[in-house]
């Protein structure tokens, strides 16, 4: 064989790596968008934005900000449903990886017995949307542990649509909230498990 066409050969063999590299353009095209839903403070945006780059590689795309949708208001308690949030985001925003929806407005789920149950956050296991609501979190404060609970909030929603499950260990970011803000701020990481889980999907 001539040192021509091995050179060339190798030059092919090289070109096929790159191409079905976890690390080749093709992973460059991951996007994370992240819409605000209703008049929702810029800076607060900015914020969720640069907490995103911290923990999730990819381009990030802000959007206009769009309104709330009027099939998912709940009249009786002034809320928004958030599964029908998550539902209709996930139809509608196949363009991107995954999306986080910011709204100022409270949302809610059904739980258990409990049809109307308010929540920080919602997301649909291992699917684009992550909701979450900064309602109950102005509520309980502002400043800056308002913006340390965002951004583990969204850590966690955004955990969620990579199929990572609620986690039993105390502290990771991943454990299930059950409504009380005390769990948010006791949250500092992700644990081994969750972040190993995690590190798979980002691959």
């Amino acid at each position: 064989m001539s040192f021509c066409r091995s050179i060339l050969l190798l030059s092919l063999f090289l070109g096929l790596m790159i191409t079905f590299s976890p690390n080749s353009q093709a992973a460059e095209h991951f996007t994370i968008a992240i819409q605000p839903l209703g008049k929702v403070d810029s800076k607060l945006i900015e914020h969720v934005k640069h907490e995103i780059q911290k923990v999730y590689k990819g381009e990030l795309i802000v959007l206009s900000p769009v309104p709330l949708p009027k099939e998912a208001y709940y009249a009786p308690r002034n809320r928004y449903r958030a599964e029908k949030l998550a539902l209709l985001f996930d139809g509608q925003s196949k363009q991107y990886s995954k999306i986080v929806v910011i709204t100022d407005k409270d949302i809610s789920t059904t739980k258990a017995d409990i049809i109307d149950w308010g929540i920080f956050g919602y997301s649909l296991l291992g699917r684009r949307p992550a909701i979450v609501s900064t309602f109950r979190l102005a509520k309980a404060g502002k400043g800056k542990r308002f913006y340390e609970r965002l951004a583990k909030l969204v850590y966690h929603e955004l955990g969620h649509t990579f199929g990572v499950d609620h986690c039993p260990n105390v502290g990771c970011y991943m454990q299930d909230v059950k409504g009380k803000i005390a769990v948010v701020d006791n949250w500092k990481s992700f644990c081994s498990t969750c972040q190993n889980l995690l590190s798979k999907q980002l691959k």
